[in-house]
């Protein structure tokens, strides 16, 4: 394949003192999309995506990896997947440095309720991202949202072991929003083995991974029946019913 007509070129960033990362970007402003790149790749495998994913709507960001391309070595002689994902964590702060203001941090949020990735189109109106993005106008508060996933990629500490290798012997009740591709595959397989007792999992055609607002009423009526024992056995409560 040709190149193509034009190369975005990269730019240094700052992911921590002394160790800067290459990026080659295009769209600001659009829906975040990170573009990784492998061995034995650098960030100009992406350069017939860039501008077309921009011209979609998409902030696309394609880094180098630390010591390929035009990315700084490696500070400290590390170049494992934990390292990599440090210096992407580092990469993401000064990317959301960037939304300087209240609207833009709520935009930020708010692509994430609209993406197809996560919902069906237009389950969410303008009204419900205003209210749902409210506590994330707060810098600090966006911020602290990103913990998860810092976890996840090994770059935050844990106040104690998750022991997510054990199964909950408690009994769940699992509903998932079928229209959304975050799940991945063998959903019920590993829902099994991760809730033994569980009573699902359900699917919810047409609702995605926000269940509580796209489909309340199914939700509400999940539990009261899951746990509708426990409404019987409430003590003071007359039919089991209470006013709030």
């Amino acid at each position: 394949m040709a190149l193509p007509a034009e190369v975005v070129a990269p730019v240094l960033i700052d992911v921590r003192p002394g160790h800067r990362v290459a990026v080659r970007r295009r769209g600001e402003g659009g829906v975040p999309l990170l573009l990784i790149h492998g061995f034995p790749c650098t960030s100009r495998i992406w350069s017939h995506n860039l501008i077309p994913l921009a011209q979609a709507g998409f902030d696309a960001v394609a880094p180098d990896l630390r010591g390929y391309g035009d990315s700084d070595f490696t500070p400290d002689d590390f170049y494992d997947l934990n390292a990599f994902s440090t210096d992407l964590v580092g990469l993401f702060d000064a990317l959301i440095a960037e939304l300087g203001t209240p609207e833009q941090r709520r935009r930020y949020v708010g692509e994430f309720y609209g993406h197809r990735m996560w919902c069906p189109p237009d389950a969410f109106d303008e009204e419900d991202l205003a209210f749902l993005t409210e506590p994330f106008a707060d810098a600090a508060r966006l911020r602290a949202s990103f913990a998860d996933y810092e976890i996840v990629m090994g770059t935050r500490p844990l106040s104690a072991p998750e022991m997510l290798d054990r199964p909950v012997r408690q009994q769940a009740l699992v509903l998932i929003g079928a229209d959304q591709v975050t799940i991945g595959d063998h959903v019920e397989a590993r829902c099994a083995l991760a809730f033994p007792g569980a009573v699902g999992p359900f699917w919810v055609k047409g609702a995605g991974h926000f269940l509580p607002w796209e489909r309340p009423e199914t939700v509400n009526r999940a539990v009261r029946a899951f746990c509708g024992d426990l409404l019987k056995s409430y003590p003071g409560k007359e039919g089991g019913r209470r006013s709030r």
